[in-house]
């Protein structure tokens, strides 16, 4: 169980690192030539290109991410736990240091080949991260005691309560004052507002499952 949360954990060092790949599909249409000349070739060439596969040199890449971050955030945690703190935190940092942010802006060069921007890898890496969140909340699930649960239900109603009232709150309160350089439709602030309180809530979720572990 012990292994099963930490592997968990490291969804959030691969959370920091990637981003969302582009969902838009290319419209292709059908090429009533057949045979490949000169003058089709750089038309079938897109469509080619769709049908790319996974190959060697993505899975080695992929399991170099991996054991990177793994290594790290196992070594990175350790420290944290001789100080009495929570790992989650260890998680966090491995995934800033190796994102954009500090080893981006330091090399990007390295930082673009351990993590390139590659459909492929991006979604790999993306992948094995959801799996974690998955995982993570199914054995917190099955770790909750209901019967211990009912028994202070007026403390727990009141926690779970609290546990998303108050965040959103917060966060509605910082975003209020957002420029409006930074929103799309400023004149829709309050949807806005209300959608990023959520959002923002709803994804520390996890964080906080990782902290009371």
């Amino acid at each position: 169980m012990t292994y099963i949360g930490f592997l968990n954990g490291i969804m959030f060092a691969m959370l920091l690192l990637v981003s969302e790949p582009d969902g838009s599909v290319n419209a292709t249409c059908e090429i009533p030539v057949l045979q490949k000349t000169p003058e089709t070739k750089e038309m079938l060439m897109p469509e080619e290109s769709a049908f790319h596969v996974l190959d060697e040199t993505h899975i080695l890449l992929f399991l170099i991410q991996f054991l990177l971050l793994l290594g790290s955030a196992k070594l990175l945690g350790l420290v944290f736990v001789r100080f009495k703190q929570p790992t989650v935190t260890a998680d966090i940092l491995v995934g800033i240091v190796f994102g954009p942010t500090i080893l981006g802006r330091l090399s990007p060069a390295v930082q673009q080949w351990i993590f390139p921007a590659d459909p492929f890898q991006v979604s790999m890496l993306d992948t094995i991260a959801w799996i974690g969140i998955f995982f993570l909340l199914l054995v917190t699930g099955l770790e909750v005691n209901f019967s211990s649960v009912w028994k202070q239900k007026g403390k727990a109603l009141w926690i779970s309560i609290s546990d998303i009232i108050i965040p959103i709150v917060i966060s509605a309160a910082v975003l209020a004052f957002l420029p409006s350089d930074y929103m799309l439709e400023p004149q829709r602030r309050f949807l806005f507002v209300l959608f990023i309180s959520t959002i923002m809530t709803i994804s520390a979720m996890p964080v906080s499952i990782r902290v009371m572990q």
